[in-house]
């Protein structure tokens, strides 16, 4: 009898430490996606191709909230045209590429990135989910500077409709293409500073996707082609003859003779056109691991842009 409860005893300390390794093991083991991610082709394929500065590199930008507990955000160089992404499979992630152009012989960085919003998406980063990708990583950024862990991101992200919003921006630029109305859609044109803050507070609706306080102008008084930093106007631009600003800001375009173009006014007959320098990129440091092809981890200095006004006559 007494060998009995010897093998009883055994029994249960041995029960004991598989049920405590299971445990541990699960709660390590991270599920994750490979990710072959497709970057925009350079330069784009419109009706503008030939007016492009040729492209330098594509700045890749990437928050998540990261793998076991542990906040996700790096950036890495890439002139391929793909790179494969390791992520938390099913964790909110917000991607960019920004194309790092050459103008003037420096490095610059006028056009908007193209971006994607994960797991919604999972393959190609596009120019239309470049805007709202950006406002993910401006989000995941605030709230970790609070202080927040990264399950408390996870379900602030998961309150927003992520796809749903991604999908009106496409639907607004898709009808702005095929309408003769001759006005396009640009979202970063929306009040984008106040849309990070209204998502936050559940005040966001999807009137806030509208282009506000913006006006069609002709380029026919242009006596060069100009590009917009948002691609997918560029076409609209070269079909239309018309190029979309907001008022009373500056509006800076690409001049394919290597310098900017300022655009300020309430409207054309109150209209200052100016030339200026482009923002040129400013790299400090550019270190990223880089693991048989695969990027996991990394830190680089975020760019800056620097734009200069030169002393030139307004016309109006």
């Amino acid at each position: 009898m007494k060998y009995f409860y010897f093998y009883i005893y055994i029994f249960l300390q041995a029960a004991v430490f598989l049920i405590f390794t299971s445990c541990t093991f699960w709660e390590n083991h991270v599920p994750e996606e490979s990710l072959e991610i497709q970057l925009p082709q350079w330069p784009p394929a419109d009706l503008q191709k030939e007016n492009y500065p040729p492209l330098s590199r594509w700045l890749i930008k990437i928050e998540s909230t990261g793998l076991r507990n542990e906040s996700q955000s790096f950036s890495f160089f890439t002139n391929e045209k793909s790179f494969t992404l390791n992520i938390e499979k099913n964790v909110p992630a917000a991607i960019t590429a920004r194309p790092v152009t050459i103008s003037g012989g420096k490095e610059s960085t006028f056009f908007k990135a193209a971006g994607m919003i994960y797991p919604e998406r999972k393959i190609y980063l596009t120019w239309e989910g470049g805007f709202l990708a950006e406002i993910m990583q401006r989000l995941m950024q605030s709230r970790r500077e609070t202080g927040l862990t990264d399950a408390h991101i996870k379900d602030f992200l998961a309150s927003f409709n992520w796809k749903k919003a991604q999908d009106m921006i496409d639907a607004k630029i898709t009808k702005a293409l095929a309408e003769e109305s001759g006005t396009f859609y640009n979202p970063w044109l929306t009040d984008a500073s106040e849309i990070p803050a209204k998502i936050s507070f559940g005040h966001f609706k999807t009137e806030d996707l509208n282009n506000k306080n913006c006006m069609t102008l002709n380029t026919d008084f242009f006596e060069e082609k100009i590009l917009s930093s948002f691609v997918l106007e560029n076409n609209f631009i070269a079909e239309k003859n018309k190029v979309l600003i907001k008022k009373d800001v500056l509006n800076l375009f690409y001049s394919p003779q290597d310098y900017g173009i300022i655009l300020e006014g309430s409207s054309e007959k109150n209209l200052s056109v100016r030339p200026c320098n482009l923002p040129i990129y400013l790299e400090e440091t550019t270190t990223y691991e880089k693991t048989s092809g695969i990027y996991n981890s990394g830190n680089i200095n975020d760019y800056s842009s620097v734009l200069q006004r030169q002393s030139a006559p307004e016309s109006k």
